[in-house]
């Protein structure tokens, strides 16, 4: 996909494929990196403003491997989860962790919050992260009480609390962020349901879910 920006500047900032890149000024374009259907990926990002940088570049395991998601502007800063990384854990294979919250200024520094254990805590965050209050919320694919993935919240200081451990009949393997109606999170799952092929649901900050639609 494509964003180009006309006469008024935005502000949005991308994250994908393991690069972080701010965009904003007139006749900015980028270019996503992942294939259209059937096609081989080109691995090209363009600009045509001297104002495009990357902003950071992840490097190793330590930092974060496989940038989940979008980013949460918050407070001057911006978090996001990586899908893997973090402490090297076999669990999560190939074995580069499973998976960190990280924040990272706009001058470029990054710092990792927390990192996955791949047990109760959750592992291998997918989707990216929701902001309610001053207050992070995100999604791993796996860990928790069955190992189908949880619902998790994460303060700007790292503290991280399971809020919700699903179990197949809620759903399992979450995939994409949360969204935000009036304080109460909306979202999906990829496998589980009354039919084995997902479900839609809905959680509360204190923890309590609801599955809406099982497909």
């Amino acid at each position: 996909t494509s964003v180009r920006c006309g006469a008024s500047v935005m502000r949005r900032v991308y994250s994908a494929l393991g690069i972080i890149i701010p965009v904003g000024s007139p006749r900015t374009a980028v270019t996503s990196s992942l294939p259209a259907a059937g096609q081989p990926a080109s691995g090209q990002s363009r600009a045509n403003s001297s104002n495009f940088q990357t902003l950071f570049a992840f490097k190793n395991g330590a930092t974060g491997v496989i940038p989940a998601g979008g980013v949460v502007s918050l407070n001057g800063a911006l978090y996001g989860a990586t899908n893997f990384g973090g402490t090297p854990n076999k669990d999560c294979s190939p074995g580069h962790g499973c998976g960190t919250v990280y924040v990272i200024s706009q001058a470029g520094k990054e710092s990792v919050l927390y990192k996955f254990k791949s047990g109760k805590d959750g592992a291998r965050p997918y989707g990216g992260l929701t902001e309610i209050d001053g207050t992070l919320y995100g999604t791993t694919q796996q860990g928790g009480k069955k190992n189908k993935g949880t619902v998790f919240s994460i303060t700007t200081s790292g503290t991280e609390s399971v809020l919700h451990s699903f179990s197949g009949k809620d759903g399992f393997d979450p995939r994409v962020a949360m969204t935000d109606v009036n304080g109460v999170l909306y979202g999906t799952t990829y496998y589980g349901g009354s039919a084995g092929v997902g479900t839609l649901f809905t959680i509360t900050t204190s923890g309590t879910e609801k599955v809406l639609h099982s497909f």
